[in-house]
């Protein structure tokens, strides 16, 4: 790899995690806690266009937890900082992984990774923050509430905006120089 290729992908992974970081910052009533859609995981179908996506979702999810922390929001404290953290980490690399299996042109099974490993790391980190012997009917309320959220900014959201940037041509133009 070329030194103008490796500051692509630098340059790039840094501005999903600011991206990331931002979206969060912006609401962070609605990033942290049981009942949280956090608009930010929309990136973590970045990953479907460029590797550069799986850094930058993982920086930003690290950083707007520790926001979060410090901004007494993140209930879950700093477990979230390394468990929610290698769960997005882990979901973005099976959604780069998976993203060429499509159904009607969609990476559903991609999409779908963010969405089961948050709802269960983070469901089972927010159990435990609230039930002090870890009571499997919190864990699949929890489990549940962080899935739905998951899903609408992955689905929802993530799934139209990746047809968008697909079928406009956009996401050529933005993703292709950086690898």
């Amino acid at each position: 790899m070329t030194k103008t290729g490796s500051a692509r992908r630098l340059a790039a992974a840094g501005l999903i995690g600011a991206a990331y970081l931002a979206l969060c910052a912006a609401f962070p009533a609605l990033s942290f806690g049981q009942i949280q859609v956090r608009f930010a995981e929309v990136f973590t179908l970045l990953p479907l266009f460029t590797p550069a996506g799986i850094w930058g979702v993982t920086i930003g999810c690290a950083l707007s937890n520790i926001y979060g922390l410090a901004l007494g929001t993140n209930i879950i404290g700093i477990w979230d900082i390394f468990l929610g953290t290698g769960a997005t980490f882990v979901a973005a690399v099976l959604t780069y992984k998976f993203r060429d299996i499509q159904f009607r042109g969609l990476p559903i099974l991609s999409a779908l990774m963010p969405v089961l490993l948050n709802a269960l790391v983070v469901g089972g980190e927010l159990t435990m923050v609230m039930s002090p012997t870890f009571d499997l009917r919190i864990f699949w309320l929890n489990f549940g509430s962080v899935g739905l959220g998951e899903f609408i900014a992955c689905f929802v959201i993530g799934l139209p905006l990746y047809r968008y940037l697909q079928s406009s041509g956009l996401a050529f133009r933005v993703f292709s120089n950086i690898d």
